[in-house]
């Protein structure tokens, strides 16, 4: 695994994490995150939707665990 596909799989996860404790800031992180992969894809036809995948498995990972969480401790 490439370091840069880690580091996506990571952004996206920690993008997550911290919605439950600011929204805008998860907006905010996401959006410059489309925004700058755009901007690359754009100059450089890279394919950047490799690297958006990336990201969106690291955010539904982390709010499964968010999702998890919360209803384990609405078990207990």
């Amino acid at each position: 695994m490439k370091l840069t596909s880690l580091a996506h799989y990571i952004g996206g996860f920690l993008a997550a994490l911290l919605t439950p404790f600011n929204i805008a800031l998860s907006v905010l992180i996401t959006s410059l995150f489309i925004i700058y992969e755009f901007n690359e894809d754009w100059y450089l036809t890279d394919e950047a939707y490799v690297d958006l995948r990336e990201f969106l498995v690291g955010m539904i990972a982390g709010g499964i665990l968010i999702l998890g969480t919360k209803i384990i401790s609405y078990w207990h």
